[in-house]
């Protein structure tokens, strides 16, 4: 039984140091007491700086006093936080930079011990993709609305053309007077040219 108990620990290990998320382990004060290697990766901390300390060195002050506070009395309130479900929350590096994670914590019984494993994913990089396609929708917004602008305003010009060109038949004077409209008219429908381009 204690070989079976000793390979299953054995696999337990080997599964949580293969995972890419941090997965840490706290007790009810919220002081971490096991940690994977993704935790150190991904916080900038080694295991032994991570052990023996208090949530709040990973996660943000608010959050962590608030997980600290459940965490303390698990089944007093409905769970907030320790529910299983995954909750996006900032995290803290050892460098002193926030960066966003998805946090979800649950419950758990190890010998008569209550323990709660939470698992952190970095969403630093979906973050970052997110950000990017909203600036490359704006900047596509923007450039249908300078094209669509562009359009109407050429139509504008070509009507102020028409009508000066037609000017131009009204005798020498009003001639004279017409050739900077249409000079002007040529003038910013070229720029709106380079516009579309």
């Amino acid at each position: 039984a204690e070989q079976n108990r000793l390979i299953l620990q054995e696999e337990i290990s080997a599964t949580l140091a293969s995972l890419a998320d941090a997965v840490i382990t706290l007790d009810r004060h919220g002081i971490a007491k096991d940690v994977n290697p993704a935790t150190c990766s991904m916080f900038g901390y080694s295991r032994a700086q991570v052990l023996g300390q208090s949530i709040s060195t990973l996660l943000s002050a608010d959050f962590a006093e608030h997980l600290q506070q459940e965490i303390s009395q698990p089944y007093r309130d409905k769970p907030q936080l320790v529910d299983g479900n995954s909750h996006e929350v900032k995290a803290l590096h050892a460098s002193g930079h926030e960066f966003p994670v998805a946090l979800s914590m649950a419950v758990i019984g190890v010998q008569d011990k209550i323990r709660f494993v939470g698992c952190c994913h970095d969403l630093s990089q979906i973050k970052k993709q997110q950000e990017q396609l909203l600036h490359s929708e704006k900047l596509g917004a923007v450039g249908k609305l300078t094209s669509s602008i562009a359009h109407d305003f050429n139509n504008i010009l070509g009507i102020v053309r028409g009508y000066a060109e037609m000017l131009q038949h009204e005798g020498e004077q009003v001639a004279k007077l017409a050739l900077p409209i249409i000079e002007a008219s040529d003038r910013a429908s070229s720029m709106i040219s380079q516009l579309l381009d």
